[in-house]
């Protein structure tokens, strides 16, 4: 699975998933008052990764996603830049080698 699809499958999945907040109360893993049980864990492991889902809640996971998209729209428009500044900078090729880093970059994540 690419990353374009994993993001998108994230978005779809933390769009449907139930609001919040969701918290680790013990070996339960509780999502607001009208679902109060999401699921009950049982060993240390099971807690540390129920404190861990509950972390990554949907509501971090969009804000995440969100900020991911805000990157690369600013990474692109430092592209345009850098490529403005290679003209007019004597040292030009070093300004070219890091946009086609960035142009690199955003070709090849969503």
């Amino acid at each position: 699975m690419t990353l374009p699809t994993q993001y998108k499958e994230l978005r779809e999945l933390a769009e449907k998933a139930t609001p919040g907040p969701w918290k680790r109360e013990g070996r339960y893993i509780k999502v607001n008052m009208q679902q109060p049980v999401v699921c009950e864990v049982e060993s240390r492991e099971s807690r540390d990764n129920a404190a861990f889902i509950a972390a990554a809640n949907p509501q971090t996971i969009l804000a995440l996603l969100q900020e991911l998209e805000e990157a690369r729209g600013l990474l692109a428009e430092a592209s345009v830049a850098i490529k403005g500044l290679g003209y007019i900078n004597p040292d030009w090729e070093k300004a070219a080698r890091a946009q086609e880093k960035i142009d690199t970059t955003l070709k090849e994540s969503p």
